[in-house]
């Protein structure tokens, strides 16, 4: 089922992500991050760019979300 993620899924999205920023490509993080500082990224999903869960027999088994293109002038640029 697919659905919008929640609080309590944080654990497993930091799961999934983490994984990702250590073994993948495809983020601008260079550290895994904290469950604080997921706490924060999940907010940063509420509004303007959401973030859904693909859940299987009450597991979060992958996300995806949308999120503002780059992070500033000096990431786009390479300032």
């Amino acid at each position: 089922m697919i659905r919008d993620a929640r609080h309590e899924d944080l654990k497993e999205l930091l799961s999934i992500y983490n994984d990702a920023i250590i073994n993948g490509t495809a983020s601008f993080e260079e550290k895994p991050l904290t469950y604080t500082d997921g706490e924060a990224w999940l907010l940063s999903h509420q509004e303007d760019y959401p973030m859904v869960v693909y859940e299987k027999e009450g597991s979060v088994l992958g996300y995806a979300s949308l999120s503002a293109f780059g992070r500033s002038v000096e990431t786009a640029y390479g300032i």
